[in-house]
């Protein structure tokens, strides 16, 4: 695309400020942020000073490696962590406070929101699959472990959740 995805401009910020800013609005406060390529260019760029950024240098070896570095940097009690993505702009923080408390209420291992058949971000998993989820290896991440293990879906009904960042026409679309 020319420049690293985060710094897309998105509803006038930069697309890693805009992801920022609703996962807070939605509750969520002690987030790791994982980077990789242009690592100094996007860390210049997060504008929310409470966040830690941390650098993955393995990040040629694909979506596990960043996953890895997160589940390393989280704070030792914590029961679950929930993975994102910055490509995925219409997450909301409705949506994220829905799935909170669906997570609440119905306590699942593994949870994954489901838009139709599609499966997409945001993804939850306890932790009992921590040490798991650092064994992947690949482009797969947290995929990986939905064949072989319970998984629960939250199912969400706005379309545009499926709309990742990934081309310059995925770009104009969102525009």
């Amino acid at each position: 695309m020319g420049a690293p995805k985060q710094l897309i401009k998105f509803n006038n910020d930069f697309l890693i400020n805009h992801m920022i800013r609703t996962i807070r609005i939605a509750g969520i406060e002690e987030l790791v942020v994982v980077l990789g390529s242009s690592f100094e260019l996007v860390r210049d760029a997060v504008s929310d000073p409470d966040v830690r950024i941390v650098q993955n240098l393995d990040w040629p070896d694909g979506i596990s490696s960043s996953l890895k570095k997160g589940l390393d940097e989280i704070n030792h009690t914590v029961d679950a962590v929930i993975n994102f993505v910055v490509d995925q702009p219409f997450i909301t923080p409705d949506l994220l406070q829905s799935f909170i408390t669906y997570f609440m209420k119905h306590d699942p291992d593994i949870l994954v929101t489901r838009v139709g058949e599609q499966l997409v971000h945001p993804v939850l998993f306890k932790r009992r699959f921590f040490d798991e989820l650092r064994s992947l290896q690949g482009d797969k991440g947290g995929k990986q472990l939905f064949s072989r293990n319970e998984v629960a879906y939250f199912d969400w009904q706005d379309k545009r959740l499926l709309i990742d960042i990934d081309t310059e026409d995925d770009l104009k679309k969102i525009r």
